[in-house]
């Protein structure tokens, strides 16, 4: 370290030296309070990684329960799906629409008020990746209906227990809105459509293999 006592052996005045020593103590404590600030932030980071590490885990191992809607449109149907695409079980679900127009549900539906579209003694447990679905319309729904109720939506309520990391029980409870105009947002292709499709295929190699045959019977 450089010491500012050598300055006066070669002659320097004392109130230079005294500038010189002031500048070097400034100098040396705006270092050690750098030093310090990093070492505030470092401490400060290796907290909050730990803190964001417990709720990045806390988050995954939680039930995250969706709800949406699937058109399936080989078939004219009109799905209500409940899935659980948390990291962990979801107990005791339980199910409901309501405010949705009686033309567009199933005659089986009708009779229970929308309460009977789910299971109304709820879905003991529902794993990871499982899902529960309910069809709400059987039969074409036109679109111009559709149209005419774009302003119009449904209600699914949903209620669920969930473990959390401490091993206690607690419920949740949600309302999703689902909008008319949304059912013909998604396209979900049927048995029906498949085979069709398959079926397609197999006729294309039929007629190259007819093809080839009578090729080779000319010759």
């Amino acid at each position: 370290m450089f010491d500012c006592a050598n300055l006066a052996k070669f002659g320097v005045g004392e109130k230079l030296y005294s500038i010189v020593h002031r500048v070097f103590l400034f100098v040396y404590e705006v270092c050690m309070d750098i030093q310090n600030v990093v070492a505030y932030v470092t401490c400060f980071a290796a907290v909050a990684s730990i803190f964001v590490t417990l709720y990045v885990f806390y988050q995954q191992a939680r039930a995250d329960i969706l709800v949406y809607t699937e058109h399936d449109l080989d078939n004219s149907t009109v799905s209500v799906i409940v899935e659980n695409h948390g990291g962990s079980a979801a107990y005791d679900v339980k199910c409901s629409i309501e405010n949705i127009d009686r033309m567009f549900v199933v005659d089986a539906c009708k009779q229970n008020k929308d309460r009977g579209i789910f299971n109304p003694h709820g879905v003991a447990l529902l794993a990871p990746g499982a899902k529960r679905t309910a069809m709400v319309t059987v039969g074409l729904v036109p679109i111009k209906t559709i149209r005419e109720l774009s302003s119009t939506s449904f209600y699914v309520n949903v209620s669920y227990t969930e473990r959390n990391i401490f091993r206690f029980m607690r419920r949740r409870k949600f309302v999703q809105r689902i909008e008319f105009a949304s059912l013909n947002a998604l396209y979900v292709d049927s048995l029906l459509s498949t085979m069709s499709k398959n079926h397609e295929k197999i006729a294309k190699q039929l007629a190259k293999i007819s093809d080839a045959l009578s090729v080779s019977d000319h010759h």
